[in-house]
């Protein structure tokens, strides 16, 4: 029987799915972003409520698109194994493919011209993606020192990448005053 977490998820995924037009629009697919479920919902669970497994939503330059059911603690070379593998076309120099991914999440292998053209974008923004800077790089944040440059990586490694910079402030140790002196240097891709 489908229990009400799965089918909430199905849901989810069918409507991103028609949504997106399975990546056909390019304008409209986003990269590394995961679809928001509740914090801490899983879709399956095992005797003492821990996630055992997770569904990712690939797309872009793999064998073979669509949702795909991994176990927790996977990363994205496993997601991109899942898929087939990747086309000829496949971009990969920008992706950590050693990533854990999160359930819900949706992940655009990009070719070459997409890749340039984001490379190029990501080039003319100066502030810091906090998805992918190191304990030094966020340590030059005002208001950031080494224990909170550590948290924020070891938030990022728990729960996935960040979807939107305010979700930093989910991290003990950052609230609204340190958030203010830092949202404006700092951004997700």
């Amino acid at each position: 029987m489908i229990n009400k977490k799965m089918m909430f998820c199905i849901l989810l995924l069918s409507t991103q799915l028609l949504y997106l037009g399975g990546c056909a629009d390019q304008e409209s697919a986003v990269y590394f972003e995961s679809a928001s479920q509740n914090e801490g919902e899983s879709v399956i669970e095992d005797s003492v409520g821990e996630p055992t497994s997770c569904y990712v939503y690939i797309c872009g330059e793999v064998v073979s698109p669509g949702v795909y059911e991994l176990p927790e603690g996977a990363r994205i070379c496993d997601v991109m194994e899942a898929a087939g593998g990747l086309t000829q076309e496949a971009a990969v120099e920008g992706i950590n493919q050693a990533q854990k991914v999160s359930d819900g999440e949706m992940i655009r292998i990009p070719n070459a011209q997409e890749a340039a053209e984001r490379q190029s974008a990501q080039q003319q923004d100066p502030r810091l993606d906090i998805n992918t800077a190191t304990e030094e790089q966020l340590k030059n944040l005002p208001g950031i020192g080494q224990a909170k440059a550590e948290s924020i990586v070891a938030y990022r490694e728990e729960h996935g990448a960040f979807t939107k910079i305010e979700e930093l402030m989910n991290i003990s140790g950052i609230k609204e005053g340190v958030f203010d002196k830092i949202k404006d240097s700092i951004r997700v891709d």
